[in-house]
């Protein structure tokens, strides 16, 4: 039988790859007796004993060596992972189908754990993916494990430190794709989302309240102011503005000049040339919006005048 360990640095737990080889004869019954130990101590901590699914004998085997704890069988013996120095010692026993009995030699193979786990930036793609993927369950397995017991848990929230500080070390190379952060991602986006929403509602609050008061004001500015008259003083109540003199009655008033007759002309026995008739004054030119109201054109002839006069002193 050919076997095969991934995943053996410090930290990860391994994974067994067996096939029989060509020459192996057909077997009944296939039993492997797995043992962690460690160098550094020199004890045994873990067990396994299991059988192989013989149907599967020409595709071969794979499991993940989470070795029960020889202490309390319900715990890991290595629940964060290969400690440096540990072992994984493996013995096979096998009957073929004629009956012959078949035993690894020298007491099974032995796969030391020596190698500390690389930096996630010296990791290739699929063993990063993997390193996360690890992680990830052991820190949920740990983590229920502290909330179950009800013991001292000191051990275990240690633990559970050191993974948490590797996870995030680990998440923050580029190529990660950690369900934390998916996780965080949606959490902080819908908590932007709110608050997008709560801006756009305050800031549509405020133009409504804009638009009012400029409504407000301008109705103001709009509103015509009307004069309020005094009776009183109203031209309809102007006894001198509506006389019959539209306003110049003083000027009416005065004595008219006298203008003395002129004497016709006696006749005489010779032709006498007469003088033409004197045309009387036609007064002064006209104001630009015409006879004053209440006047007439012979009294503009002798009063226009005084009446020009007079407004021109206003």
């Amino acid at each position: 039988m050919f076997i095969n360990l991934e995943d053996t640095y410090v930290g990860q737990t391994p994974t067994a790859t067996m096939i029989l080889t060509d020459s192996a004869p057909v077997f009944t019954t296939i039993d492997l007796t797995w043992n962690l130990c460690s160098d550094l101590t020199g004890t045994c901590e873990g067990l396994r004993e299991t059988s192989l699914n013989v149907a599967k004998s020409n595709v071969g085997w794979s499991e993940e060596l989470d070795i029960k704890s020889i202490f309390n069988d319900e715990d890991l013996a290595r629940p964060s992972g290969s400690k440096y120095m540990d072992y994984y010692k493996i013995e096979i026993s096998g009957v073929s189908d004629n009956g012959d009995e078949y035993r690894s030699l020298d007491g099974g193979m032995k796969f030391s754990i020596t190698e500390e786990m690389p930096k996630p930036v010296d990791m290739g793609d699929e063993m990063l993916t993997d390193y996360i993927t690890d992680l990830t369950s052991k820190i949920e397995a740990l983590e229920a494990s502290i909330e179950s017991e009800d013991g001292d848990t000191t051990a275990m929230e240690a633990e559970l430190s050191v993974l948490n500080t590797d996870y995030k070390l680990a998440c923050e190379d580029d190529r990660a794709d950690c369900p934390s952060d998916d996780i965080k991602s949606a959490n902080d986006s819908e908590e932007s989302g709110l608050d997008t929403n709560v801006i756009i509602m305050v800031i549509g609050i405020l133009i409504v309240a804009s638009l009012l008061g400029l409504m407000f004001v301008r109705s103001g500015k709009d509103d015509v102011i009307e004069t309020k008259w005094n009776e009183a003083s109203l031209p309809a109540h102007d006894a001198i503005a509506n006389s019959m003199y539209g306003g110049a009655q003083e000027i009416f008033q005065q004595p008219v000049a006298y203008v003395a007759p002129v004497a016709a002309p006696q006749p005489v026995a010779q032709p006498v040339v007469m003088p033409a008739p004197v045309a009387p004054a036609a007064g002064p030119a006209l104001p630009p919006g015409g006879l004053p109201a209440g006047w007439t054109m012979e009294q503009w002839v002798y009063y226009g005048q005084q009446y020009l006069d007079q407004m021109n002193q206003y």
